[in-house]
């Protein structure tokens, strides 16, 4: 991976988003690659061809900085609005923006206020810059985690998918057994990149259901295409084992442990 953003390449990001750009940072070359969000039946399709065709058969050599939405655009400009001191004038905003198309009657109304006019370009840009930088943030956390594939989401899924498993087992004794909760690691260190590449596993914990509900010490054990997707800064869904099968399960009522084999 090159550099770390510098604040000049995340202004130029936040320029290409508020340009309506989908902007992303190529974390191999550390450059910036960007094109319009808005391609299909543009005319312009094969203008953009390689660059999207390039980003889309790479995805783990990207990280894409997301624009702001509507309601993120509209909380900016209510702020700027609740700082406008002469209160005229800022009821006059306020009443802009509670009316329909408040963004148009926004922008209109700073028309009339030259000196606010210039003051809201600067605090925009400045807020802008600020959502991007959170991204950032963000960026360097995926760096050296593996956040991006093992996180909440796929805590439930793990979590549907074990239960699923254990109902389909045909021992009658297993198939009542469920599992009520996959945790997040308590411990940074166990989604820290340089420990799962060097383990292959992680250790975290899970609510089984046999006769109570119970914490038991998970470990999850990596295989090759769960190294890969981690590495990746992908999903693991399709890493989870078929689930008509326990073959990937194992685990000790007695010490409370279950350990589990991921593709």
């Amino acid at each position: 991976m090159k550099d770390s953003l510098t604040n000049d390449m995340l202004k130029e990001i936040a320029g290409e988003l508020e340009m309506g750009m989908q902007c992303f940072y190529n974390k191999v070359t550390g450059e910036i690659e960007s094109y319009p969000k808005d391609l299909e039946f543009s005319g312009f399709e094969d203008d953009w061809e390689d660059l999207v065709v390039k980003i889309k058969s790479n995805p783990g050599d990207y990280f894409e900085f997301e624009a702001m939405n509507s309601s993120q655009a509209f909380k900016i400009m209510a702020d700027f609005t609740d700082e406008i001191t002469h209160i005229p004038t800022q009821n006059k905003f306020m009443d802009a923006l509670s009316r329909k198309k408040s963004f148009a009657n926004f922008n209109n109304l700073l028309q009339y206020y030259p000196d606010l006019r210039q003051e809201w370009f600067v605090y925009k840009n400045k807020s802008y810059l600020a959502f991007v930088k959170e991204q950032a943030d963000e960026f360097k956390e995926f760096e050296t985690t593996i956040k991006q594939s093992f996180n909440q989401n796929f805590c439930y899924e793990l979590e549907y998918h074990l239960t699923r498993a254990f109902e389909n087992a045909p021992d009658p004794e297993i198939s009542k057994i469920w599992c009520d909760g996959v945790l997040m690691p308590f411990e940074d260190r166990q989604l820290q990149r340089e420990n799962v590449f060097s383990t292959q596993k992680i250790e975290t914990e899970a609510w089984i259901v046999m006769t109570e509900n119970e914490k038991y010490q998970m470990t999850i054990k990596l295989g090759k295409r769960s190294i890969k997707k981690c590495k990746e800064g992908l999903p693991l869904s399709d890493c989870l084992p078929d689930e008509n099968s326990l073959k990937w399960i194992s685990f000790d009522t007695k010490n409370k442990c279950i350990e589990l084999q991921l593709k």
